[in-house]
């Protein structure tokens, strides 16, 4: 993934100092600042949701004007803050779009490490056949952020790009499920946070300062 001199009046301080980065395959990249000072913005181009003129955005050398998004998409696995549930159980969301031949042991890895188990680790099946209700109204924000996350992160897609998807974990469980996603070598990450805590796990920092 490669970003080229990237100007734009909704990312703070590009102006006077473009927006630049290379990142290859295992490489994990945090975009820290402010609310409001672009980062957002960034990960919306890169998704190629926001179109600018020009080589600016590439995926393996090729200009992302000139590619098939739906091929992109295939690679990438990308979760917003809040992100959509579908009215059914725990377990249906968890699962939503995956193939019926998922990996049974990653997903009751997942289901450990996101704390849906009783004290002892043992799968707690009885929340996983809760109804999650109306736009995920019968879960907390951090139940439905990690409902979320173990979907994305099952998909096995060999980019994630997370834009504040961790934000509603307390600290403990938010930095547990970065150092296991930032701990698979061969997984490209793109994050967005406005917490300097977490910059120390990523090997590449970007920081958007208005």
């Amino acid at each position: 993934i490669e970003i080229r001199n990237l100007t734009s009046n909704r990312i703070a301080g590009s102006q006077k100092k473009p927006v630049s980065l290379k990142l290859n395959k295992g490489e994990k990249l945090v975009i820290l600042g402010s609310s409001g000072s672009g980062k957002s913005t960034i990960l919306d181009i890169l998704m190629g949701l926001v179109a600018v003129d020009g080589d600016k955005v590439l995926y393996n050398g090729k200009c992302i004007n000139y590619l098939n998004l739906q091929s992109v998409y295939k690679q990438i696995a990308y979760l917003p803050q809040v992100a959509p549930l579908v009215n059914g159980t725990v377990r249906e969301n968890m699962l939503s779009g995956i193939n019926v031949n998922y990996d049974d042991k990653l997903f009751n890895d997942l289901l450990v490490l996101m704390g849906f188990t009783f004290a002892n680790d043992e799968i707690d099946h009885s929340f996983l056949d809760r109804s999650v209700g109306d736009r995920g109204k019968n879960l907390s924000g951090g139940q439905r952020q990690r409902v979320q996350l173990l979907n994305t992160l099952i998909t096995n897609k060999k980019t994630l790009i997370l834009d504040e998807a961790t934000s509603a974990l307390d600290e403990n469980m938010e930095k547990k499920v970065m150092k296991y996603i930032l701990d698979q070598k061969d997984l490209t990450v793109v994050a967005v946070t406005h917490k300097n805590t977490l910059s120390p796990l990523f090997n590449k920092v970007i920081n958007l300062k208005k």
